[in-house]
């Protein structure tokens, strides 16, 4: 048998203790199917007491690690003290465990409650382990995972994740999506709803890939309207989702129904430890805010979330209905990347916010930044209220679509005075559509432009998805290069 040691680190007044027990194999006496007594030798060898969480594997259980807090009881008639391990009901129910009087348990870690790791510092990463307090025990896995507990008199709670986040796009837009859409006052789960699946699809793969959360653990409710056809509801979010129709609950509500075809759809992770780390990262979002590149993604989940694109007094809006407590992180994030919104007070509430830009130039900024990809009505929306607004300064890009020209053809294509091609092609040149080179011409004098015009980069996407009626409105996510799926039918 091995002999057991720790290496201890102290990190301020905190002792951090990482166990390295290996193959450390004790028998021991277990008592009602469930309760493993600790005796005292077993106690004063691996010198623990009830405020330890020790680590184990159970025989027949293959490399399922356990870990569980070492419970003291006092006998009230003669004041003796005994200690024990006890197995949740619910895991001896699953894998049908009949433990034996006597068992060998195999010892291969204890840790202190309230102790953890030091954190670590990665350039583009966040080390989970900095988000912890004294009311977590965190155990480090193979492979940059970590195991963290969390337990008082009433329950016990454990959840295992990776230790890194990496802070990307991806990860800052579903911050942004869930400042807009989640539950950020209840510790005890991860929740968020919206209405349109894209949405949904995106935020799943988030929990998924990120927090590595199984889709059985992962509850999703559906609240329809009075009259839906939930059958169809349920499929629809099924083949949309590849989630089994089983783990779809759906809901007729009464009051204030949800208006969309599909309903509402809800996400949840009930996880006392995910909740409340995620809603630490919430809370700490303005750290990650440090590039425009970061605060783009960010202002594009909140967008998805909580903005809308109207037509509004004659001119396009842009904007996010926030509450005010986010007021500051939004507008300060927005001023960055295009200079200070409007803000305004909502009709409805005095709690709510409006966030707002207006006019075609703003739109179009937005439009070729990529907002809304990755919320298809809503960019449907936008660049239908730039071609109309646009209007007959459509026509210029319509001719050098065909190819490159200069201002004498623009002049005869587009039916427009020499003139107004000329100014546009200037306003072009400056707003970056066209690029133009000079022409070689002989003759010396010459009163026109002889430059000669054709569509750049940023000009042939805005004719690609402005201008050609026939093309195809990307929906979904474009941030990948790939389109989603149409919404599937129900039968």
């Amino acid at each position: 048998m091995e002999e057991s040691y720790y290496r201890l680190v102290y990190i301020g007044n905190h002792t951090t203790i990482n166990s390295d027990i290996v193959n450390d194999s004790v028998i021991l006496k277990v008592y009602s199917g469930q309760h493993i007594y600790l005796r005292k030798a077993i106690l004063e060898r691996f010198n623990l007491n009830e405020n330890y969480l020790v680590r184990f594997q159970l025989p027949d259980m293959g490399n399922m690690t356990l870990t569980r807090k070492v419970i003291k009881i006092t006998r009230s008639k003669n004041n003796k003290t005994d200690y024990m391990l006890t197995l949740p009901k619910k895991l001896i129910q699953k894998y049908s465990l009949k433990l034996p009087m006597e068992l060998e348990l195999k010892i291969i870690g204890k840790n202190k409650i309230g102790t953890f790791p030091i954190s670590k510092n990665r350039i583009g990463f966040l080390d989970i382990v900095s988000l912890l307090d004294n009311g977590f025990t965190c155990f480090e896995n193979k492979k940059c995972k970590v195991s963290i507990y969390s337990s008082n008199s009433m329950s016990h709670t454990e959840a295992k994740l990776p230790r890194f986040f990496k802070i990307d796009e991806f990860f800052l837009w579903n911050l942004g999506l869930y400042l807009a859409e989640g539950t950020k006052t209840i510790k005890h789960r991860i929740s968020l709803s919206n209405n349109e699946p894209h949405i949904i699809k995106r935020f799943l793969k988030y929990l998924n890939e990120r927090w590595e959360i199984e889709r059985n653990n992962i509850t999703i409710r559906i609240r329809v309207k009075k009259g839906a056809n939930i059958f169809c509801i349920r499929k629809f979010w099924s083949d949309f989702l590849e989630i089994e129709e089983d783990n779809i609950q759906v809901y007729i509500v009464m009051n204030r129904p949800p208006l969309s075809k599909w309903g509402n759809a809800e996400v949840s992770v009930y996880n006392t430890i995910l909740g409340s780390l995620h809603q630490k990262i919430i809370e700490n979002i303005e750290c990650f805010l440090d590039s425009k590149k970061n605060i783009l993604a960010f202002i594009k989940g909140v967008e998805d979330g909580d903005g809308h694109v109207i037509k509004h007094k004659g001119c396009i809006e842009i904007g996010i209905t926030t509450e005010k407590k986010f007021k500051k992180i939004i507008t300060s994030s927005l001023s960055r990347l295009y200079g200070k919104p409007r803000v305004e007070n909502h009709h409805t509430s005095d709690k709510v916010v409006k966030i707002l830009y207006s006019g075609l130039g703003m739109a179009l900024k937005f439009f070729f930044d990529g907002h809304f990809e990755n919320h298809p009505k809503r960019q449907k929306k936008l660049i239908e209220l730039i071609r109309e607004f646009m209007g007959k300064d459509l026509k210029y890009l319509k001719v050098l679509k065909n190819g490159s020209t200069t201002i004498r053809n623009l002049e005869k294509e587009a039916g427009v005075s020499y003139v107004a091609a000329n100014i546009m092609m200037k306003k072009y040149n400056k707003n970056g559509y066209v690029t133009s080179y000079k022409m070689p011409i002989k003759k010396e004098k010459r009163f026109y432009n002889s430059r000669v015009f054709k569509l750049s980069g940023k000009g042939n996407i805005l004719v690609s998805r402005i201008i050609d009626s026939k093309e195809k409105y990307v929906k979904g996510n474009t941030l990948n290069g790939k389109e989603e799926q149409e919404e599937p039918h129900c039968m």
